[in-house]
């Protein structure tokens, strides 16, 4: 019995530290049972962090896996824009030719509705003759052209 009650007081007092400070069972006791959240958390997440950490997955790669990304958007971002810039060179190449075409046109039309009023007032000129008054009129008429008469 006097064994038992030795082993008590050495367990009451398991906890003594020699020197300035000296703490009992008792308050250890009371000072685990008032913080055991807080304990338990970090302990748990020290575990967590410790044994259950994926080994393959770091912050390092993370960001390279970010980095490869944002650079395979920004290579299909250049690469629209570089197709769009051919598609306006191309538009822009193919409206010149159309505007050059179409002047050309223009031109020959100009050229033959100019030689066709020719040959016209050449012919209305030979049917007149000599009257001044009467190729006035004829002119004006066919030409669209306002002959004054004096």
């Amino acid at each position: 019995m006097r064994n038992k009650i030795k082993r008590i007081k050495s367990i009451k007092n398991i906890a003594k530290v020699k020197g300035i400070f000296e703490v009992s069972f008792e308050k250890i006791f009371a000072f685990l049972k008032k913080y055991w959240v807080p304990i338990a958390l970090t302990a748990g997440i020290l575990i967590k962090m410790l044994f259950l950490k994926k080994p393959d997955v770091t912050l390092v790669d993370d960001i390279d896996k970010l980095q490869k990304i944002d650079k395979e958007e920004r290579s299909k971002i250049q690469d629209a824009l570089d197709q769009e810039q051919e598609k306006r060179e191309k538009n822009s190449k193919e409206l010149g030719q159309t505007l050059e075409q179409l002047q050309k046109e223009r031109d020959g039309q100009l050229d033959r509705l100019e030689t066709e009023k020719s040959i016209e007032v050449a012919k209305i000129i030979d049917e007149i003759g000599n009257d001044p008054n009467a190729l006035a009129d004829r002119l004006s008429e066919s030409t669209g052209i306002r002959v004054e008469k004096k």
